[in-house]
Order: C-alpha cells, then structure tokens, then sequence
C-alpha cells in the first residue's frame, strides 16, 4: 500500500484505525502525510492534528528521535507528482523486518495520564519584554532599543507551522528571520536547510536525546536569562 499524499490535499491515502480492538469499522484516527514541503506525517482524531512526526530530513522524520536508533533505513519518501506529493515505503531486507504498520485504535498513548490529567498547557506563555520591532517608532529612531537576540534551545522537536527555505544558508537564515518582525524563531536542519516561524510556536518538545536546535528569538534584555524546558 501507500502511505502518502497528492500535494493537493492531506492525505490521499491513509491509513485509518479500527474502531475498537473487536470492531474493524472505521474508527477515529487516521494517518497520513501533510501536503507541505518537506511533508510531516500525522495522526488525525477527526479533523483535528493529534500528533506529528515533524518533518522529512531526506532519511526520517526529525520529531521521531527512536528513529537515530536504527530503523530510519527501513523508510523512504518517494515523489509522487510533479505538484509535490509524496507517499512512504518501507524497505524489505530480510524476513525478520517489519512488514507491517498499524494504528491502534485509541491513537498514541501520553507517558503520563497522571500528569495529563493535572494539567493544562493551551495558554502557552507570553514575552517579558517586547521584542525591538515591536516598540513603536519613536524608541527605534533615537536608538534607545538595542537589537533582538537568538538565544538557542537544544534537542527539540521542532514546532509546527514552519516556512521553508530550501536555498538559504544558516547565516541568510538568521538574517531572515531578524528582518521580520513576525518572525519568532529560526532553524538550519541538515537535508532541510532553513525553516523560519512566523506564527505562535506549536507543538514543542524537548528529548532527552537526538532533537534539533531552535533560533528562539528574544528582547535583548530577556536574553541568557532563560532556561528552557518543553514538554507533551
């Protein structure tokens, strides 16, 4: 089978969970490829995104730290179409690989309901200070403000809602991204090259192990001040 997209829409072929252990119906939850570029597999409850692989690198997904583990090889993303699209294959070497993928019926498992269940993250946070674009023009032109700075998150998976540059290099990246005023945070990802984020940042996590760096941009004086800690 396929596990891949047209580029037109999310998902031409999927692939859909039973509806519970006993019953093979349709269920809830679906998988597939976004249409984006490079494409993320995700797990869809209904509509609505419930987890995220991250995106392609050119030999995994970059939000899948276990696949540094190994078994990246078995998994190829293969172009569809001239219009972008792309589908999964997994690679047989021998009869002791996997040869099978499956979605449970209940989606994924948190680590923790103990913790889930205590609480609540979808308020996300806000700036201490602003950011200098966002004090108004009077500050700019006697050059009080002084110029907004990267501090660098390590081991994390990316958030979602990136734009992508595949011809930048790191310092054109950075550049980029500090002449944008919307721009919250950069990246330079190996096989992707550099991603920028102009939306609020989603669906970050940070792993004890594999990850990559995020360019989260701040107020001067906020700078080296912060430790940051992400999680589900």
């Amino acid at each position: 089978m396929k596990l891949g997209t047209n580029g037109k829409t999310q998902g031409k072929y999927l692939l859909t969970s039973w509806k519970s252990d006993n019953d093979p119906t349709l269920g809830e939850f679906v998988l597939g490829l976004s249409g984006e570029q490079p494409p993320q597999a995700f797990t869809w409850h209904g509509l609505k995104p419930y987890w995220r692989s991250g995106p392609w690198d050119g030999g995994k997904f970059i939000g899948v730290p276990e696949q540094e583990a190994g078994y990246s090889n078995l998994m190829t993303l293969m172009p569809e179409n001239s219009q972008g699209g792309a589908y999964l294959t997994i690679n047989i070497y021998s009869s002791s690989d996997i040869r099978w993928l499956y979605l449970r019926h209940d989606g994924f498992v948190p680590k923790s309901n103990d913790e889930w269940s205590k609480s609540n993250w979808t308020r996300g946070c806000v700036r201490g200070n602003e950011l200098l674009c966002e004090k108004n023009e009077s500050s700019l032109a006697s050059g009080k403000g002084k110029p907004d700075k990267f501090q660098v998150v390590s081991g994390i998976k990316l958030p979602d809602y990136y734009q992508y540059f595949p011809y930048m290099d790191m310092d054109d990246c950075k550049s980029l991204c500090l002449g944008n005023c919307s721009c919250k945070a950069y990246a330079f990802v190996e096989g992707i090259n550099c991603m920028i984020w102009e939306k609020e940042l989603i669906d970050i996590e940070q792993f004890s192990f594999g990850g990559e760096n995020l360019f989260l941009r701040l107020a001067y004086e906020e700078s080296g001040k912060f430790k940051f800690f992400f999680e589900q």
